[in-house]
Order: C-alpha cells, then structure tokens, then sequence
C-alpha cells in the first residue's frame, strides 16, 4: 500500500497500491477496485465523492460504484493537492 486518502467527513476512503485504488466505506466495506496499467501518482476527493487521481500518463476519475474514466492526458508528471468544482473569479477589469 502506498498511502490512504478519506473524504473529509471519513464516509469513503481510497486505498491506493502502486497500479490499484480500492474505495471502501469507514467500516472499510469494498466497494470498486480500479487496476492501472502505469503507476498511481496521487488522488484526492471532490464534494461529490468523486476520486480524482494522477498516473504517470493521465487524470482519471473513479465513482464508488466503480465507473471510471479518463479526465485528460499529460505529458508532464502531475500531483494533485485539492480538487475544487468552483472555477476561480475573473479577475480582470472589463472596464
């Protein structure tokens, strides 16, 4: 196991191995498990309970049901932080 990541209220985590994520409940009930053929970099939840995740070549997401899908392709290595679903204000003066 590399690390765990949990939704701020502990309701899922994500078990994260080198090349496999596993979503369980805070009993730790499985609930999807989602194999990688390129690395695990990071993952982190969205208010939607949403697992949004890194690998060497993509962002992808991961529902608790085990849907899954790929965000976008990289070409630079990538570690997310936070995951926000608000876009940023404009900041520039339409004046």
């Amino acid at each position: 196991m590399n690390f765990v990541t949990w939704k701020r209220n502990f309701a899922y985590g994500a078990v994260v191995f080198k090349k496999s994520i596993i979503i369980v409940t805070k009993s730790f009930k499985q609930l999807s498990l989602r194999d990688e053929k390129f690395p695990i970099q990071s993952a982190v939840w969205t208010k939607e309970n949403v697992l949004i995740y890194t690998t060497t070549t993509h962002i992808k997401y991961l529902l608790t049901n085990g849907d899954a899908g790929i965000l976008k392709s990289l070409s630079n290595l990538l570690f997310l932080g936070t995951v926000t679903t608000t876009p940023p204000s404009n900041t520039t003066n339409a004046s």
